[in-house]
């Protein structure tokens, strides 16, 4: 094991940071680079170059570094700023509920087992979820379709066994569930620019 654990910036995205040095308006050099490469134990130029890049991608910074009413949004997320900005757009297109669970999913396990002796009624269970060719649609019916066996608790466990999901979907995906209540009881504000 390691004498001192490695620091934090060196071992995350930089993209959080780097919004809030914006935001906070640190004025302790000229651009994100300048400021981080004060710190104690400095990341190198090429992640936060990366950073940057990513953070001008998601219109989160323009190219000269200045934060955008889109960044200032983000910078309130505690996610990445890619997902922040899907779900954002989900927002404004009224998709959020499949958008979020997508995006609680993102970090989760497969919800499908796979139980040895029984890969072909698995393989044809998870194909009854198949939406189309893609696989976050796929995750969102399993999702939506849960939902519905859960209305009743004692049913919920029979539905995942049949349909060869894992129990602990209902944990991961009740998450979607609980984000999903927090975003309707919260505004992001209208404020924001139609240029991303």
């Amino acid at each position: 094991m390691a004498r001192h654990a490695i620091p934090e910036m060196l071992r995350l995205s930089l993209q959080d940071l780097a919004l809030r040095i914006k935001v906070l308006k640190v004025k302790l050099g000229s651009s994100i680079e300048d400021v981080l490469s004060r710190a104690l134990d400095p990341p190198s130029s090429i992640n936060i170059q990366r950073a940057i890049a990513s953070l001008v991608e998601v219109k989160a910074l323009t190219a000269t570094e200045e934060i955008t009413a889109m960044g200032r949004i983000l910078s309130k997320l505690p996610m990445d700023v890619h997902l922040g900005k899907f779900i954002i757009v989900a927002a404004i297109f009224r998709c959020l509920d499949p958008a979020l669970t997508i995006a609680a999913t993102l970090n989760a396990k497969s919800p499908f087992i796979t139980p040895f002796g029984f890969e072909a009624q698995a393989d044809s269970a998870k194909k009854g979820f198949a939406t189309g060719n893609s696989d976050f649609l796929t995750i969102a019916n399993v999702f939506a379709s849960w939902r519905r066996a859960s209305e009743s608790s004692n049913y919920v466990r029979v539905y995942c066994k049949k349909n060869y999901l894992s129990h602990q979907v209902s944990s991961c995906l009740q998450v979607s569930l609980t984000i999903r209540t927090f975003s309707r009881s919260k505004s992001c504000g209208s404020s924001y620019s139609r240029t991303w």
